[in-house]
């Protein structure tokens, strides 16, 4: 079993939610971190069919909108070509609550290691009513399932209110650059090679809730709070896990000074 949070202060849901993932180093030319968190929230019931559905490649500017209905993430990546090295997809719709998604894929340069700029998933999504179950220990148990160091640079889950205010306020500068790791929110993974910028002995030393280190997969989890909720009644913990991260980046880390 994944050590998970137990939420003990609030079981009230935190309205729509954001999930997502970057990664400047690996090829997502495949989108499986895509299908992963799709997948995820399908088999949970949070995630439906799309109404709206359109493709862009980067490479053309030509963008292509598809018919619904797509049973799934590997439907939607069908719309896709073969040919495109670098897209955006985009899609929305309302089953079962209103969602929004978008998928960023760039190329890979040459044998540097990295791609052009930062591959990304973005998912807004709603939990359902508030009742008795929490959904804090689900979704954390699937962020775990889903992310790793393996083909993952950074990933969170964070209530969508009051998220642009800590991005653009407490954690302006980033705490590397803004479309990786820019601070703490509720669910947070850092992981290859994003992991190989940070004293890891002081990230392992975090006040942060169930923070777990796999060496294999170069992947840390953590939690700036005990639940969802929690993340937007404690945001001045939020923003002194981000102060102490920062002052565990390496000396000679990009991202220093």
């Amino acid at each position: 079993m994944l050590p998970i949070p137990h939420p003990s202060r609030s079981r009230s849901q935190p309205g729509p939610l954001v999930w997502y993932a970057a990664s400047s180093c690996h090829d997502w030319r495949l989108a499986e971190v895509f299908r992963r968190v799709l997948c995820c929230l399908q088999e949970k019931g949070l995630f439906g069919s799309p109404d709206h559905l359109s493709v862009l490649s980067l490479s053309t500017g030509k963008e292509r909108a598809f018919p619904s209905p797509f049973a799934d993430a590997d439907a939607m990546l069908r719309c896709v070509s073969k040919r495109m090295k670098s897209f955006v997809l985009q899609a929305r719709g309302t089953a079962p609550r209103p969602w929004d998604l978008g998928l960023s894929v760039q190329p890979m340069l040459g044998s540097t290691g990295f791609v052009r700029g930062v591959n990304t998933v973005y998912l807004e999504f709603e939990l359902p009513t508030p009742g008795d179950r929490d959904w804090s220990e689900l979704l954390a148990e699937a962020f775990e399932q889903v992310h790793t160091g393996a083909d993952t640079e950074f990933a969170f889950i964070h209530p969508k209110t009051g998220l642009d205010d800590l991005t653009d306020g407490a954690y302006d500068p980033p705490v590397t650059v803004g479309p990786l790791f820019r601070g703490v929110l509720w669910a947070n993974l850092l992981g290859a090679d994003l992991l190989d910028e940070f004293e890891l002995k002081a990230l392992r030393g975090l006040p942060a809730e169930n923070l777990r280190h796999d060496p294999a997969s170069r992947s840390l989890w953590f939690y700036g709070a005990d639940s969802i909720a929690g993340a937007t009644q404690d945001e001045d913990r939020l923003v002194a896990l981000t102060q102490a991260v920062r002052a565990a980046l390496r000396p000679e880390s990009r991202f220093s000074g």
